[in-house]
C-alpha cells in the first residue's frame, strides 16, 4: 500500500481548500463593498420656495445618505457650486436670495462621488424656484350662526405665484365638511377661527391665516341679539313670495341663497336699509341664506319658503 504523504494529501485537497480560503475571503469583505456605489442628490426635484416676507431661502440637497455601497469614504463634488455654501460636501446648502418677483427657471445639479478604490457615481437633482407673493393686509371674515346652523365658507386667496395647481388644506378641521376643498361648508358648536395651508404642486407652502375666517356661535335663544352696528334682518320666516331683508351700513351688500345641498340658487346686490325681494321662482323649502357686508363681516342663516 502507498504511504500519503503530507505533500500528497495537501495536493489532493487542494480544491477543497482553495475553495474554504474564498468563502473565508469573500465574506471577511465589507458587507458594504458588495454593493456598487451608488450616489443620491436627493430625489429628481428640489424645491426651492420664496416669499415676500423672505429676504432669502436655504435648502439641503443630497440624499440620507448622498452615497452608500462601494468602499467608503467618499469623495463629493457639486456641479454649479456659486449658490452652495460648500460643494464639496455630501448635503450643502443651497441658497437663492430674494431678488425677484417671479418663479424662477429650473436648472439641474450634478452629484458626483468617487470612492476609496476609484469608483465613481453620479445622480442630478433639479433645482426649482417657486416665489409665492399675496397681499401684505388682508380682512378676516366673520360669520354669525345660531348652533345647529351651518356656514357656507369660500377661500378667496389673492396668492399668486408657485405652480398650479394648488391644494388647499383647512385647519382645524371641526365642524368642516370637506376639508380639502377652497369651498366648504362649516356647522361649529363654538366658535372658531379657520385659515388654510395652501401647497404648490412642487411642495411649496404658504399659510393663508391672514385671511381667517371666523364662526361666532350663538346659543339659539340669543342668535338675533348681536352688536346693533351689524344687526341683518330678513323676514318675514317662513315666507311666502316676498321676503324684507333690513340691512344697516352705508354700502351695498350681496344676499347669496343656496339649498340645503349647497348649491347656489338665488344671488342679488342690496342696498342700505329696507328692501323686498321677490323669491317666486324659488321652490318651496328649507334655504341658507348668507348676506355678505361691505367691510368683510358675513351673516347666515336659514329662510323657510311656503
Amino acid at each position: 500500500m502507498k504511504k500519503m504523504t503530507f505533500f500528497n494529501t495537501c495536493f489532493r485537497f487542494a480544491p477543497v481548500i482553495t475553495f474554504v480560503i474564498g468563502i473565508i475571503l469573500l465574506f471577511s469583505k465589507p458587507l458594504q463593498s458588495q454593493i456598487p456605489l451608488t450616489a443620491d442628490a436627493g430625489g429628481e426635484l428640489t424645491a426651492v420656495c420664496l416669499y415676500e416676507s423672505s429676504k432669502d431661502t436655504t435648502a439641503i440637497l443630497g440624499g440620507n445618505p448622498a452615497a452608500f455601497g462601494g468602499t467608503p469614504p467618499y469623495i463629493y463634488s457639486w456641479s454649479s457650486g456659486s449658490n452652495l455654501n460648500d460643494d464639496s460636501i455630501a448635503n450643502p446648502y443651497f441658497t437663492r436670495s430674494f431678488n425677484q418677483c417671479s418663479n424662477g427657471m429650473p436648472f439641474s445639479m450634478v452629484l458626483t462621488v468617487i470612492d476609496a478604490a476609484g469608483d465613481t457615481a453620479r445622480d442630478t437633482t433639479v433645482v426649482q424656484t417657486a416665489f409665492f407673493h399675496r397681499p401684505l393686509s388682508a380682512m378676516p371674515y366673520f360669520y354669525d350662526i345660531a348652533v345647529g346652523d351651518s356656514v357656507y365658507i369660500e377661500g378667496n386667496w389673492q396668492i399668486g405665484g408657485g405652480f398650479k395647481p394648488y391644494s388647499v388644506v383647512w385647519r382645524p378641521t371641526t365642524g368642516l365638511r370637506d376639508t380639502a376643498s377652497a369651498s366648504t361648508w362649516a356647522m361649529p358648536d363654538s366658535h372658531v377661527s379657520y385659515s388654510a395651508v395652501i401647497t404648490d404642486s412642487i411642495g411649496c407652502e404658504i399659510d393663508a391665516q391672514i385671511e381667517a375666517h371666523r364662526v361666532r356661535v350663538h346659543p339659539v335663544s340669543t342668535a338675533d341679539k348681536k352688536d346693533d352696528n351689524h344687526d341683518v334682518k330678513l323676514y318675514p320666516n317662513p315666507a311666502q313670495n316676498n321676503v324684507t331683508v333690513d340691512f344697516p351700513g352705508s354700502a351695498p351688500g350681496q344676499l347669496t341663497l343656496f339649498s340645503t345641498s349647497g348649491k347656489e340658487v338665488y344671488s342679488r346686490r342690496i342696498l342700505p336699509g329696507k328692501q323686498s325681494l321677490n323669491l317666486n321662482t324659488l321652490s318651496r323649502g328649507v334655504y341658507l341664506y348668507q348676506i355678505n357686508g361691505n367691510s368683510g363681516e358675513i351673516h347666515s342663516g336659514k329662510l323657510r319658503l311656503e
